[in-house]
């Protein structure tokens, strides 16, 4: 991701994840990975950003590495056009080359009913755990 673009992907988490808090503390949540432990990627269209999402590395084993999708938020005017699909899709081909040593699986979790459905079609999980608040957690290989 471009630093240029930053302030896109903060102004988008503030709509859509964060509504509640103030920005500069989402910027600084954010901004707070390391390559390649967090992996950022965005979608644009004519130079604006419309979406973006972030990989993080949430626990690595000898031979394994538990990759959780920390954040995705497309902005609600583009949202239901495939523009999350092609986010999750697309960097995954970058974000696993990065760890092609290893055995990757994906983590991610959900808490309203249109991001279940929206995960579960998209990752075809293999195991699903419930938490907290009605929140899932999905576990995902994808190839």
């Amino acid at each position: 991701m471009k630093e240029q673009e930053w302030d896109d992907v903060i102004d988008i988490a503030c709509e859509e994840i964060y509504d509640d808090l103030p920005r500069d503390l989402v910027e600084e949540w954010l901004k707070n990975g390391n390559f390649p432990y967090t992996q950022w990627f965005v979608a644009e269209e004519k130079e604006e950003i419309l979406g973006f999402i972030a990989w993080m590395v949430e626990d690595m084993y000898s031979e394994e590495i538990l990759l959780e999708i920390a954040w995705m938020a497309v902005d609600e005017d583009s949202q239901r056009s495939g523009i999350g699909t092609k986010l999750i899709k697309d960097s995954w081909i970058d974000v696993k080359d990065s760890f092609s040593d290893f055995s990757v699986s994906i983590t991610v979790v959900a808490d309203e009913a249109g991001s279940k459905t929206f995960y579960r079609e998209v990752l075809n999980p293999h195991f699903e755990s419930s938490e907290p608040k009605d929140r899932v957690r999905f576990y995902a290989n994808l190839t």
